[in-house]
């Protein structure tokens, strides 16, 4: 006979709820985690700019600026994105 965790008992029946409540959570966190991990790989690639020795600094400046503007779009986009469904940020 397999035991049930006890700190699990009963919270599937809180998260059915929870997701009868708001059915577009489960989305929002599938939408998140896609947006974050786009995010990091942008951020990754801006630190690896700023430590690269073979360009000059002017155009390491360049690369992470633009990486920075990238950052920013992906931000307004995931934004807008929220609140085409009604989910305002705080």
């Amino acid at each position: 006979m397999k035991r049930q965790n006890p700190e699990l008992i009963g919270k599937e029946e809180k998260y059915l709820d929870y997701i009868d409540n708001n059915p577009e959570a489960e989305f929002v966190v599938s939408a998140y985690n896609q947006f974050n991990g786009q995010l990091n790989g942008i951020r990754e690639a801006a630190n690896r700019a700023r430590k690269d020795t073979t360009m000059s600094i002017k155009e390491r400046q360049d690369l992470v600026r633009m990486y920075v503007k990238q950052q920013d779009m992906l931000k307004a986009m995931f934004t807008s994105q929220m609140e085409m469904y009604g989910i305002e940020p705080d």
